[in-house]
């Protein structure tokens, strides 16, 4: 980024009262622009330091723009109020009735009070801490665009009446979660417009970063805050907007100038961050979208960058060729220069299993579960670890009945087990003795098989995958998951030589997932909607192909489109170098390319 403003930005740090809407592009400087604006607004309009708010969508940019604006008007900045919609609608909240962080729902507490609603429902699941998150994103989603869209396992009827039981347990308690914080802030300026006024006349200029990940209720709430004045500074990207569930839509850009028909429009469309060949691939994929503002983004820098397109064979020889790339990379620069984007979680710890297999160090940007951790994954584990001779009552139990084997629990009354004894325990119970005697000759099988095959054969010879079936009833799409699941785990196993190598790192992978990896060195690997906002000399996108990226459940128009800028924005996190790889096998099955690829060839 340059140190003089170009003119675009100059004019957009130069605008004075009423509302704006600046349109930035990739790379184009909008912080360096808010920030400037900010001295702007203090030095030459000598407006009031306390009257200024910046909203951003993340605690840590909130931190990063307060810290810039320190260093460009010391003394100012610390007189501004700098945060996310959630603490600054908090910060109303709390002068207003007097809350406290007492009255912030904590995550251990929103578990509980979920786990305790699924229990007085008596539903059942295999993976009650997955049902969890799905349904506090299920029930946030809701509560910020009005409408029920459920991505559960349950039915809606279920579903709502979850949520109902969850929203007056909060009331009894006295408890607010981050979308009630809008919820009621946008309540108590409709019904007491003498409050508003006392935060209108507080809050006279109000600028946002990232504007396109705004939902209805924020826009709303800032909307009744910027008042008649409207000094509402808006910054954003629509092709950048990729938060759909969360409530966003990329229309809020020209909902805006819709809503201020007199706002000024200042487009910021030099990408200082990316070389050329870069901007110009990502501008081909984003230019098949049609609901979008169109804009012609050019690249600050035409010197030579590097943009490839690979296909391999299948992930096998992927991973080697990532591998061999990062080893050459780290020849010259360090493993900050790299970044893996993936499109799901599950994702990231199998690229972070498989590159740590190939000797590359890797950190996980956020806390991701390990697959490990689902369901399917303890269970393959824990027959694992039977395998090998783990005789404990632990993974005895954990495993026994999977089949069901009708094997007693009240019946196992030591720390460890022996299945020959459990056998004689059962010398006239036909049933049960044929069970038992089955998962005897299964451990044997499986104990001299390499990892994979020990899968292979768990899957389909010891009545495994029957009971997965089985415990997903009607319902075909979670047995489909827990079938991926499982394949993936066995793919995943191909990369050791014995299952006490591969127990062994599958449970450093388990505890890698409960830490910070940030903390650690080596290549990050993240999803892309996690990438946002960052930016790397040299990004891998993997397994780009079809019902990846883009991904199998986005069928209709709208959500291929959010697919198609999601990916623009992974490519644009990209300053020198850009990989896009995808394979024509994924465990033994064919697959194509994204179409996003063709797009740019």
């Amino acid at each position: 980024m340059e140190n003089k403003a170009s003119a675009a930005q100059e004019a957009a740090i130069r605008h004075r009262d009423g509302p704006a809407l600046v349109i930035a592009g990739p790379g184009s400087g909008k912080t360096y622009t808010l920030t400037h604006r900010l001295m702007y607004l203090t030095g030459e309009c000598s407006v009031m330091p306390d009257n200024i708010l910046i909203i951003t969508f993340t605690n840590a940019a909130a931190a990063e723009m307060k810290k810039r604006a320190s260093s460009l008007i010391p003394g100012k900045a610390s007189y501004m109020t700098f945060g996310t919609f959630h603490s600054v609608f908090f910060l109303i909240l709390k002068h207003t009735f007097g809350l406290t962080s007492a009255n912030i729902l904590k995550n251990e507490q929103r578990y509980a009070i979920i786990n305790d609603g699924i229990k007085k429902s008596g539903i059942r699941t295999a993976d009650k801490t997955a049902l969890i998150n799905d349904l506090t994103l299920t029930f946030s989603s809701c509560k910020n665009s009005g409408r029920l869209n459920n991505k559960t396992e349950l039915t809606d009827e279920e579903v709502l009446s979850l949520m109902e039981f969850y929203n007056n347990r909060l009331k009894e308690m006295r408890l607010l979660d981050f979308d009630d914080m809008l919820l009621k802030c946008r309540e108590l300026f409709i019904k007491k417009p003498q409050i508003l006024e006392i935060f209108k006349d507080r809050f006279r200029y109000i600028l946002i970063d990232e504007f396109q990940d705004i939902n209805s209720i924020q826009y709303e709430v800032v909307k009744l805050l910027a008042g008649d004045k409207a000094n509402l500074f808006a910054v954003g990207d629509d092709d950048q907007s990729v938060y759909a569930f969360r409530g966003s839509v990329p229309e809020t850009m020209k909902t805006f100038l819709e809503d201020y028909p007199e706002a000024k429009k200042y487009e910021l469309l030099t990408n200082y961050r990316s070389k050329g060949c870069i901007v110009e691939a990502a501008g081909k994929v984003i230019g098949f979208n049609k609901n979008r503002i169109v804009k012609d983004i050019s690249a600050f820098d035409m010197t030579k960058g590097e943009l490839n397109i690979l296909g391999f064979k299948d992930r096998k020889e992927e991973l080697d060729h990532m591998a061999s790339y990062i080893k050459d990379g780290l020849k010259t620069g360090g493993y900050e220069d790299f970044a893996i984007f993936v499109r799901t979680n599950s994702m990231v710890s199998l690229f972070e299993e498989g590159l740590k297999a190939r000797g590359i160090k890797c950190t996980v940007k956020g806390r991701v579960n390990s697959i490990y951790t689902s369901a399917v994954g303890r269970d393959i584990l824990d027959y694992m670890r039977f395998v090998t001779g783990d005789d404990s009552r632990r993974t005895f139990t954990a495993i026994m009945n999977k089949p069901e084997r009708h094997i007693l629990r009240w019946t196992l009354t030591e720390d460890t087990v022996d299945p020959d004894k459990l056998l004689s325990l059962h010398h006239d119970e036909l049933r049960i003795r044929e069970g038992i005697k089955k998962l005897i000759n299964d451990r044997r099988m499986m104990s001299r098989l390499r990892p994979e095959l020990a899968v292979h054969y768990l899957l389909n010879m010891t009545g495994y995958l029957g009971y997965l079936k089985a415990l997903s009833g009607k319902d075909s799409e979670k047995f489909e998951i827990y079938k991926e699941n499982a394949f993936e785990i066995m793919e995943r196993a191909a990369s050791y030589g014995d299952i006490r190598e591969w127990i062994k790192a599958a449970e450093e992978m388990d505890e890698a997932a409960s830490k910070n990896a940030q903390e650690n060195e080596g290549v990050p690997i993240m999803t892309m909607h996690a990438s946002k906002g960052l930016e790397f000399k040299k990004v891998i996108i993997a397994d780009t192909i079809e019902g990846i990226i883009p991904y199998s459940k986005a069928v209709h128009i709208s959500e291929l489109e959010e697919e198609r800028r999601l990916f623009y924005v992974a490519m644009t996190r990209a300053q020198r170098e850009l990989n896009i790889l995808y394979i024509a096998e994924d465990r033994g099955r064919k697959t194509e390319k994204s179409r996003f690829v063709a797009e740019i060839l």
